[in-house]
């Protein structure tokens, strides 16, 4: 069977209207000593990841200002006005969709004085009522679990289950899957899936449209809407968005990497859960990941690369259930546990993705996402009660998503938005 999914996307964002926005924001208020606004302030927000490094805006007759489509990072916001005090705000930090107020109070003075205010970041998004959780690089690192996002997302999200639970690598997950994930009981067949806010799978998450596996070298971050979603949103579920990492003007890489086996497993198995009838407890028998980056400039501050690939390993001993002695043995049609041999279930799964983003013209960005992704199963359908023999091995055929995207912050109040995504998807 062969599914293909494509999605278009274009959206034009006005201030006051509600929106989808994938991207963080700035926005904020600029006033005098006595408390009144500050129209034609101009407000300059930079990052090393930005591409173009400064994004400013114009407070309007109002004082207000906004600045859209920022990615992920910490930033320094910078307020300047002939005949007042520069006001610089530092250690801004932005993640997901998270909307930062940055407001700031403007002393008349000299041109060339500069006030710079530090202090913690906002924490509280007062511009979206999305309920948001991000796992970034830090949850990664630290979390002991496996680099599944899913599995990382039911375990740190209160509220928020996974079907398929992981502790500490037993029971692992195939990687190009999409496992499915509830809120607050709501039906985990709403789950959807985007990348860069486009959406990668049908109306709910029990279409073939998958391309569920991103590995961590190549994301920059994942977003987790839990409620309170967008009008648009076809379904009320989790809502899961991957964002592809970019290169910058200089060469970096990453390695991630995990090992372990049997060996190294702590051992829990009582003889209390031994006289209650469990033979075997379900451990790990090997469970390892290779996953490296790496990206750079291909014209210094014009066209940028990011390249990261992944290959998994994970096999787990079934509880209670062992190899069939009597396996392809015409004279015996009986099961035959075999204890020296416990039942086994495994994968591996290999990925490669490439990102190329473009700085056009400097206020208009193109990024290209290719990621190819393979799951092999064998064997799979092992269970307690069912034998490695009665098990399959389908290894699929090469799952392929293709994205294109153009954004373009004309003004402080209007930001352009296009996209096309090509998701095939081929099951055996």
């Amino acid at each position: 069977m062969r599914h293909v999914v494509v999605a278009v996307a274009l959206l034009l964002f006005l201030p006051a209207a509600a929106k989808a926005q994938t991207q963080a924001s700035i926005a904020g208020i600029a006033r005098d000593s006595s408390g009144a606004v500050l129209p034609g302030v101009v407000v300059e927000a930079s990052s090393p990841s930005l591409i173009e490094k400064v994004r400013s805006a114009v407070t309007d007759d109002r004082g207000q200002y906004r600045i859209e489509a920022l990615v992920p990072d910490i930033y320094s916001v910078t307020f300047t006005l002939p005949g007042f005090s520069t006001v610089r705000r530092v250690g801004i930090e932005l993640a997901g969709s998270f909307s930062a107020q940055v407001n700031a109070e403007m002393a008349v003075g000299v041109v060339e004085e500069t006030i710079t205010v530090s202090g913690e970041s906002p924490v509280v998004d007062v511009q979206n009522t999305v309920q948001q959780r991000v796992i970034d690089r830090q949850v990664i690192d630290t979390i002991p679990l496996s680099s599944n996002v899913y599995n990382m997302a039911g375990a740190t999200i209160p509220g928020l289950s996974s079907q398929q639970p992981d502790v500490g690598g037993v029971n692992p997950g195939r990687t190009t899957a999409v496992p499915a994930l509830s809120i607050h009981g709501s039906s985990n067949g709403d789950q959807q899936l985007f990348q860069n806010g486009i959406q990668m799978m049908s109306a709910a998450r029990t279409s073939y449209g998958l391309g569920g596996g991103q590995n961590n070298a190549g994301t920059q971050e994942v977003t987790l809407d839990t409620s309170a979603g967008s009008a648009e949103a076809a379904t009320g579920g989790v809502r899961i968005n991957f964002i592809p990492r970019d290169g910058g003007n200089v060469f970096a890489g990453v390695v991630y990497t995990r090992f372990t086996n049997h060996s190294l497993q702590s051992n829990n198995f009582t003889d209390d859960l031994k006289s209650r009838g469990l033979s075997t407890p379900n451990s790990i028998k090997t469970n390892w990941e290779i996953n490296p980056g790496f990206g750079g400039p291909i014209r210094q501050d014009k066209l940028w690369f990011f390249a990261s690939a992944r290959y998994t390993k994970d096999e787990g001993y079934i509880a209670g259930m062992f190899y069939n002695r009597n396996a392809n043995n015409p004279n015996a049609w009986t099961y035959d546990a075999d204890p020296s041999r416990p039942a086994v279930s495994g994968s591996a799964q290999p990925e490669e993705k490439l990102r190329l983003s473009w700085q056009a013209a400097p206020k208009h960005k193109i990024g290209l996402t290719w990621q190819e992704q393979k799951d092999n199963p064998c064997p799979s359908d092992v269970t307690a009660i069912s034998s490695p023999e009665a098990g399959t091995c389908r290894p699929q055929p090469v799952i392929r998503v293709a994205q294109t995207e153009w954004t373009s912050p004309l003004t402080n109040r209007v930001l352009l938005e296009g996209g096309f995504l090509y998701s095939r998807v081929q099951s055996n």
